[in-house]
């Protein structure tokens, strides 16, 4: 039901900022785009956080997760050739991915009981 919930908002917000961000013409491709853009981003979203995920999944899910949302920032890289932008922030965003995964299996591993020395 998380993962619904999160495909939808995220879907919704697309085609918000889609519908927005064509102006005065009509372009269907790019509100179409940009809301199975955002539903894939809350799809990836809701698999993370609906349930618990093997190791290897979740770093994948991460990944893939981030890169999209990575490839929304592509204007800010400095390259001059688009499609080399998408690329350079898309593995930005999977590299940082596979770092909020890696943090997010340690932190949710169960940790051993380790008594200190100190107590004599």
């Amino acid at each position: 039901m998380k993962r619904l919930l999160w495909t939808v908002a995220t879907a919704v917000a697309g085609f918000a900022i889609g519908w927005q961000d064509q102006g005065i013409r009509l372009d269907p491709s790019h509100v179409i785009t940009l809301t199975v853009w955002f539903a894939l981003i809350g799809y990836g979203f809701g698999s993370i956080f609906a349930k618990r995920l093997p190791k290897w999944t979740l770093l994948v899910h991460w990944a893939l997760t981030m890169a999209l949302v990575g490839s929304i920032f592509a204007p800010f890289v400095p390259f001059t050739y688009y499609p080399a932008q998408v690329a350079v922030a898309g593995l930005v965003g999977a590299l940082l991915g596979v770092v909020m995964g890696f943090v997010q299996i340690k932190s949710s591993s169960p940790r051993q009981n380790v008594e200190g020395s100190a107590s004599g």
